[in-house]
């Protein structure tokens, strides 16, 4: 089943398992690169939080949320 939420959601979402896990933004990156099993960087973390209008901002995908919330 698939959970469809807005970016807006996702990065509101991020930001409270971030501030819940007492972690930097490079430690999460670290943390899902390890449950992925795939390169997650700081940057890419970074862009999915960063204020929309931010050249440099990506829309935050859900997969990191669900990865986060697995145990």
């Amino acid at each position: 089943m698939t959970k469809e939420t807005t970016p807006k959601e996702n990065q509101e979402a991020l930001r409270k398992i971030i501030v819940d896990l007492g972690l930097t933004q490079e430690q999460i990156a670290e943390l899902l690169s390890k449950k992925t099993q795939r390169k997650i960087s700081y940057r890419a973390v970074k862009s999915w939080l960063a204020d929309p209008d931010i050249k440099s901002s990506r829309p935050c995908p859900y997969w990191p949320i669900k990865t986060l919330k697995k145990n």
